[in-house]
This record gives C-alpha cells, sequence and structure tokens, in this order.
C-alpha cells in the first residue's frame, strides 16, 4: 500500500492522563502494530495534510512518537525536531550592588514546544534560580567598570539551542572613605599628645590625604598627616579639645570624626606648674630666647627634641634668660623640654 494512515486509539486518554497506553497503527507491506506507554512519548506537530512526504487522512495530524519509536516501528524517514532559538534579553549598563534581571521571554520554539531555561554567568555572578525564565541577581562590587557575560541554553524536551548570551557591564562607584580620629583621651596640661587618624579607610582601597581641624589654642605639628601631635596648652582643669578629621580618596570626603582631648592640671606629674619657660621669638630662625618665670634651680637642663624624639640639642642654664643658637636646626617642628630638679616642662618651639 502506497499510503499510510494512523489512528489513535483511547486519543482523551493521550492528553489527560500521562500514564495511557495508545496504539498506533499504520499499515505497511505486511502490517505491524506497535504499543508503548504514552510518558515515552514526545509530542510533534505538523502542517495539514503532510509529514515529510507522508499523506495524511485529517486535517491536523497530532503524532505522538518517540524518534527511536519511528526507527523501530520501520518508517524509513525520520521525523526531526526544530531546535529552539534563544534569546537572552538586551545588553545592560548598572551600578555594582544593582539588582539585575535577565529576561529569556523571546526565547521561542517554532514546534510549539514549552521550553526549559538554563542560565550560567562567570565567576562573581550568583543567579537567583538558574531555571527560572526570569531569575536575577546582584550586581557585584567591582574595582573598575567591568563586564559580565551571562549564558542562555534553552531546551525543548529534546534539542537544545544555540548559546546566546547577554552583556551585563557593572560600573564602578566610589565609596566614600571613613575617617577614624580614635578615641577620646586625657591629657595633662604641657604633656604632647599624638593623634592618630591611620585607621581611617577607604572601602574601594584608594590612598587617602587627611585634614585635621585644631581649637584656636592649639599649635599642631601637622594638618595633613595621619598621626599630627602638639602641646597640651594651660588650661583649667577637665577643658575640652576637640579634633575633628577628615579624609579624602580624591574623589569624596569622608564625613568628620572627633576626638576629644580632656586636660588635667599636672602639678603631680612631670610637668612643673611653677616656673614656667617661654620662648621668643617663636617661629624662630636662627636664634631664640628661653625665658624662665624666675630663675631656676642650678644646673637646670634644657634640651631640643624633634617630632620623633630625637635629642638635637642640650644646654645647662642658670640664668633666667638663656640664648640658643637654632641655626642648624632644619624647618619644622621641635620641643623645648626643661628638667628643674626633676619637674619636666615643654614648650613647641617652630621654626
Amino acid at each position: 500500500m502506497n499510503k499510510f494512515f494512523f489512528f489513535l486509539l483511547f486519543f482523551p486518554l493521550f492528553f489527560f492522563k500521562t500514564s495511557a497506553t495508545v496504539t498506533i497503527t499504520y499499515s505497511t507491506d505486511g502490517g505491524t502494530v506497535e504499543r508503548f506507554e504514552s510518558d515515552q512519548i514526545r509530542k510533534l506537530s505538523f502542517a495539514k495534510d503532510t509529514l515529510k512526504g507522508y499523506i495524511l487522512n485529517s486535517d491536523t495530524c497530532l503524532v505522538a512518537i518517540p524518534l527511536s519509536k519511528m526507527i523501530k516501528i520501520g518508517f524509513t524517514q525520520i521525523l526531526t525536531d526544530n531546535p529552539p532559538v534563544s534569546n537572552a534579553g538586551i545588553d545592560q549598563t548598572v551600578n555594582e550592588g544593582d539588582l539585575v534581571s535577565l529576561d529569556a521571554t523571546n526565547s521561542i520554539d517554532i514546534d510549539g514546544d514549552v521550553l526549559k531555561y538554563t542560565w550560567t554567568g562567570q565567576q562573581g555572578i550568583i543567579i537567583s534560580d538558574r531555571t527560572n525564565q526570569k531569575p536575577s541577581f546582584i550586581a557585584p562590587q567591582v574595582t573598575k567598570d567591568t563586564q559580565f557575560s551571562i549564558s542562555l541554553i534553552t531546551n525543548d524536551g529534546l534539542l537544545d539551542s544555540q548559546i546566546d548570551q547577554v552583556l551585563i557591564t557593572v560600573r564602578h562607584v566610589n565609596k566614600i572613605p571613613i575617617a577614624k580620629a580614635g578615641l577620646d583621651r586625657t591629657a595633662n596640661n604641657g604633656s604632647i599628645v599624638t593623634l592618630d587618624g591611620s585607621a581611617s579607610y577607604d572601602p574601594d582601597n584608594d590612598s587617602l590625604t587627611y585634614k585635621w581641624i585644631v581649637p584656636s589654642n592649639v599649635t599642631i605639628s601637622s594638618t595633613s598627616v595621619a598621626k599630627p601631635f602638639f602641646y597640651v596648652p594651660e588650661l583649667p582643669y577637665n577643658s575640652k579639645l576637640n579634633f575633628i578629621l577628615v579624609v579624602n580618596d580624591g574623589k569624596a570626603v569622608s564625613l568628620a570624626d572627633t576626638i576629644t582631648v580632656y586636660t588635667r592640671l599636672a602639678d603631680t606629674e612631670l610637668v612643673v606648674t611653677k616656673n614656667r619657660i617661654g620662648i621668643e621669638p617663636n617661629p624662630a630662625v636662627n636664634f631664640v630666647n628661653i625665658i624662665f618665670n624666675d630663675i631656676p634651680p642650678p644646673n637646670t637642663l634644657i634640651s631640643v627634641y624633634d617630632i620623633t624624639g630625637k635629642c638635637l640639642l642640650n644646654k645647662i642654664v642658670n640664668n633666667k634668660e638663656v640664648h640658643l643658637d637654632v641655626g642648624n636646626l632644619a624647618k619644622g617642628y621641635f620641643f623645648v623640654k626643661t628638667n628643674q630638679d626633676n619637674e619636666i616642662n615643654y614648650k613647641l618651639l617652630i621654626k
């Protein structure tokens, strides 16, 4: 017989019960009947009146024959399924930390089959559900604008699509640095206090510059280093000295952080309360005069130190006023220390 004809027994069961038995009867030279379970069947839809050259009797033929069965029951021409076409969506540009939505809704299967989705992202991309049609992910943190490729493959139950890719450009967003001025503290009048802003940091690891805002009655070694120092002036007990620090990463300025230095009287500690000294002129050029309130004890020692604590000058004095040659000192900040019967006094010298 030159014509093939098909009919499905238990036709309603095929569509509504996945375990229904389907009998496919066809006529060839000898005639054969094959039976198999519908949960093994792949549904294929074909145009009216033709099925790869075979004449059909019905207007529309829904044939449920897997490829392996077609070969097994003796068809000489293999039915072919069309692969789906994946569409991973349009390229996007987002900021790091943004929620990024992927969209495969424009993927198609020309045979009308239901599609399954598989998304694959580069390292650093964590997709919420790799099998979802419209999953999402959080754009990762980047040190510079970075492009990520997300791949999509769809499957119609038999065939995979070609890979389609969507490019996601993640822009680096500068984060403001964090200023850390240190913990509040208490210091003696006349003592040296070193501030410490070195705990300040930048989330992007950018280099920082420092700016200290200091009280008007304080002379500080520098307002632009992480660890400046200053001499505590003579103030009433428990006075407050507020120092404000801001840092800059070259693109943004941090919020201000404040440290408070509380002062206390130092008559029981290593600071003289009786015979103070003055320095004139200050700032100095080549010479300075050290002037005591009263005549110092015999063999009072005057020393000059740099900011590292290195002693640069020593002189024994016995007079109320002493002339010091500082012409050999470099420009900068120094401390003049006097030791009067084991009572210590410091003064800041600027050159």
